[in-house]
């Protein structure tokens, strides 16, 4: 686990190498996504590091409000990603996504049941090229009594990467995490 890398400069990450030329052979390489918390700790996960370990399954919050850092990426081409937070709402007035439209769409979804999602299209920006990733900068509320968040990417080529289950657990909560 590495520490929250600031959102100007995960954004900077990304956009810098936002539009490449396509891939002339066969793209088999997954998307990767990588996911900043803060909320009591400050952490960054990843889709590529081992969370088998019950304690890197999970984050301690002080509180109801977490901002959140995503990026998502892939060098052969994005088709579309999301990020979901359950019981949990997204403040899309706090929503802030990189590169802007019409470049990458994106919308929030809080439903009755107490799902809250972001959801992100990527616009293919010309023959022959490709988007290679966006961010996302948000802050959502989690229930008191423990959230999960889960997030997904396909690329172009139908590559696909889930970020599996991730728990937003309470101080008080007895549960070992990652910061305590």
């Amino acid at each position: 686990m590495k520490y929250l890398v600031p959102a100007g400069a995960a954004s900077f990450l990304v956009l810098s190498a936002c539009v490449t030329d396509a891939p002339t052979s066969p793209d088999t390489e997954d998307p990767f996504i990588r996911v900043g918390l803060s909320g009591g700790a400050r952490i960054n996960i990843d889709t590529t590091e081992d969370r088998s370990d019950p304690t890197q399954q999970c984050i301690k919050a002080s509180g109801t409000n977490v901002d959140v850092n995503i990026i998502w990426s892939d060098p052969g081409g994005m088709r579309n990603a999301s990020f979901a937070v359950f019981p949990g709402v997204i403040d899309s007035s706090s929503v802030a996504v990189g590169p802007d439209a019409p470049d990458v769409t994106w919308r929030v979804e809080n439903s009755p049941s107490g799902r809250g999602s972001i959801i992100i299209g990527f616009t293919p920006p010309g023959p022959g090229e490709v988007r290679t990733g966006a961010t996302a900068d948000f802050t959502m509320r989690v229930d008191p009594t423990g959230s999960a968040i889960t997030a997904d990417a396909r690329d172009t080529s139908g590559n696909q990467v889930v970020f599996d289950q991730f728990d937003i657990r309470q101080q008080d909560d007895a549960i070992t995490c990652i910061n305590g």
